[in-house]
């Protein structure tokens, strides 16, 4: 993901992934490292993140929706920000690629492309 963002770019990764944090190169989005369930209650902290979100504009953000945390499923907890990336953001056609989400003002599949979306 490294050669995929360019300086000044952000990105983020949830509902959890430590290791894509680790390696990746650039900055969070967000003060937010994860996104669990007890997070998705409160509004305030979704509101937070999706502002962020809106201020920061990543490139990218991963969002693994199959995630199940204690029993509650990524996407039925994460249902504000997958609408949001829905609106927002855009997939390329891509099953390796389903829980990338890319800013659409960007040519998402030319990253990809050009970057082997290696990590």
């Amino acid at each position: 993901m490294n050669e995929s963002l360019k300086p000044g770019e952000t990105y983020w990764v949830g509902s959890y992934d430590f290791k894509t944090q680790y390696y990746v190169r650039f900055p969070l989005a967000t003060r937010y490292t994860f996104y669990l369930p007890w997070h998705a209650r409160s509004t305030k902290i979704t509101g937070e993140l999706i502002r962020a979100f809106e201020t920061k504009k990543p490139s990218i953000i991963i969002f693994d929706s199959s995630q199940d945390i204690w029993g509650h499923k990524a996407v039925e907890f994460g249902k504000p920000l997958l609408e949001y990336l829905a609106n927002e953001y855009t997939q390329v056609n891509d099953p390796e690629l389903k829980n990338f989400y890319f800013r659409r003002d960007i040519d998402s599949a030319a990253r990809v492309s050009d970057a082997g979306f290696s990590f």
